[in-house]
């Protein structure tokens, strides 16, 4: 860790269109999955979700808990991540990354995609008002898929 300026994306990692937001329930289990060698298909969350708005906050009321969570928490048992974002915005984040890791690969023969799991938020001081994002553990992955017209599935890169 030479650069301890905030260009530095392992200090501060800013949301971006080449990132991905995701809504995982129990990061352990995402974890343990990938490293037993599972592809967990990767889909968009507001297109999942059947209920509206409306139903979401009835949910909340009847269950205890938000329904985007729980929707999330069972779709990781089947081997899915539901990403934040809507499915157009998913698709084309998601080819553009495919595309930029494939290149990056080919060029440079390294592997340059990872997911990053848990987040500290930290100031430069306590009385500042921005606060920045630091990724605490980065897995080594990949993104295959087998058509144009399949889902994107997410892999523990093995070579790393």
């Amino acid at each position: 860790l030479l650069d301890l300026t905030l260009r530095n994306r392992l200090l501060n990692f800013p949301d971006s269109k080449k990132t991905i937001p995701f809504l995982c329930t129990d990061v352990g289990y995402l974890e343990d999955r990938l490293m037993a060698g599972a592809s967990i298909r990767l889909i968009s969350l507001p297109e999942q979700n059947p209920l509206g708005e409306r139903d979401a906050v009835l949910y909340r009321e009847v269950h205890g808990r938000d329904l985007q969570r729980g929707f999330a928490a069972e779709a990781l048992l089947r081997d899915e991540l539901p990403s934040t974002l809507d499915g157009r915005q998913l698709e084309s984040r998601l080819i553009d990354l495919y595309r930029q890791v494939r290149n990056d690969f080919a060029e440079g023969g390294a592997n340059t995609l990872f997911l990053a799991v848990g987040f500290l938020r930290w100031k430069k001081k306590a009385e500042d008002e921005r606060s920045y994002r630091a990724p605490l553990l980065l897995v080594p992955v990949k993104i295959e898929r087998r058509s144009a017209t399949s889902h994107f599935t997410l892999r523990f890169h093995e070579d790393e």
